[in-house]
C-alpha cells in the first residue's frame, strides 16, 4: 500500500468523507472569494440555491462596490482590504458547513 493510500485510509477513519468535502468546499470557496466570486463553497457542499444566488447576485454587487471604493476612494479601498478577507473567510466558512 502506498503512502497516499495510507493517508486516505487514515483520513477516512478519523475525519470521514464529509469532513474532507467540507474542507475542500472551504478552501475552494475562500480562493474563489479572494477574486470576488462568492458562493462557490455553497455549491460544492450541496447548497445549490444559496450558492447560485451568491454567485449571480451577490458577487456582481460586491464587485461593483469594491470597484467603486478602489477607483473613487482609493485610500478607503486600501483600508477596507482586511474587511474583504473577513467577508471572504466568513462566506467560505458558512458555505463549508454541511446541510
Amino acid at each position: 500500500m502506498s503512502n497516499n493510500q495510507q493517508v486516505v485510509q487514515i483520513l477516512n477513519q478519523v475525519a470521514g468523507p464529509e469532513a474532507r468535502r467540507n474542507t475542500l468546499a472551504f478552501v475552494l470557496g475562500f480562493l474563489a472569494g479572494l477574486v470576488g466570486l462568492l458562493g462557490v463553497g455553497y455549491v460544492l457542499n450541496g447548497k445549490i440555491g444559496a450558492g447560485l444566488l451568491r454567485i449571480f447576485v451577490l458577487s456582481p454587487v460586491y464587485f461593483l462596490a469594491w470597484l467603486f471604493f478602489l477607483t473613487v476612494t482609493a485610500f478607503l479601498g486600501a483600508i477596507l482590504l482586511p474587511l474583504h478577507l473577513v467577508i471572504v473567510w466568513q462566506d467560505a466558512k458558512r458555505g463549508a458547513i454541511s446541510v
